[in-house]
């Protein structure tokens, strides 16, 4: 017949303890891991954009072509260049209509 084997008291007690001890630190962990921050409320003030410089910026864009330097295009070795395949690439057929119908015909019984 077999006999169950029991914990001393004092083996009992420790192991409590340390189930104890182990739960409290993996809950801290836990805890301060995926809590969201405590961050201090930043109070933002909100001022409009100076109107001079959002006009600078405007007018800016209005002379940008008339800066554009075209010297590049009438360079010969610009000219020299040539046209290697066609655009936009053809894409190619892929894959099955139905991919779901077998590959070969079941065997025949």
């Amino acid at each position: 017949m077999l006999v169950e084997k029991q914990m001393s008291k004092v083996k009992q007690g420790v192991m409590v303890v340390l189930i104890i001890v182990t739960n409290a630190i993996v809950g801290y962990v836990l805890y301060a891991n995926f809590t969201p921050k405590r961050r201090p409320k930043v109070v933002i003030e909100q001022t409009e954009a100076p109107a001079p410089q959002a006009q600078k910026n405007v007018s800016a864009l209005e002379v940008l072509p008339e800066q554009i330097d075209t010297s590049l295009l009438d360079n010969p070795n610009f000219k020299a260049l040539k046209k290697f395949g066609s655009w936009p690439v053809p894409v190619p057929a892929t894959g099955r209509p139905n991919p779901f119908i077998p590959v070969t015909p079941p065997p025949q019984l």
